[in-house]
């Protein structure tokens, strides 16, 4: 299951947007979560364009799954064609782990923007 969320802060024409990505990730594979997260992005930037600011994806998964989470949103954010140039242009992409129960939870705070 995929649920996505958007914030607002501030006044036209200085409002910033966020974007909240839940990933369910007991029945579908780190591809097919990509696929939707991918999606779910692309049509953010092209209502919000360069007003996209934050964006946070929680992944509700076992534990010992979270490792491979992390390295794959390491690995998209640097190399995927789309994901990589876009979350440069974020200020900042939060990956939130929780398992199914809500027993255990951790955030990782991303900065992909290149050093200037």
């Amino acid at each position: 299951m995929i649920k996505v969320l958007e914030a607002s802060k501030g006044s036209w024409p200085f409002k910033k947007y966020a974007l909240g990505i839940v990933i369910s990730f007991d029945d579908q594979s780190l591809p097919t979560a990509w696929r939707h997260i991918k999606e779910a992005v692309v049509d953010w930037q092209g209502r919000r364009a360069k007003a996209c600011k934050s964006l946070t994806l929680t992944f509700e998964a076992e534990a010992d799954l979270w490792p491979k989470i992390r390295e794959s949103v390491q690995s998209n954010g640097r190399e995927e064609a789309f994901i990589a140039p876009f979350f440069t242009q974020l200020d900042d992409v939060t990956l939130a782990l929780i398992t199914p129960d809500g027993a255990q939870q951790d955030d990782v705070q991303y900065t992909f923007r290149k050093a200037s």
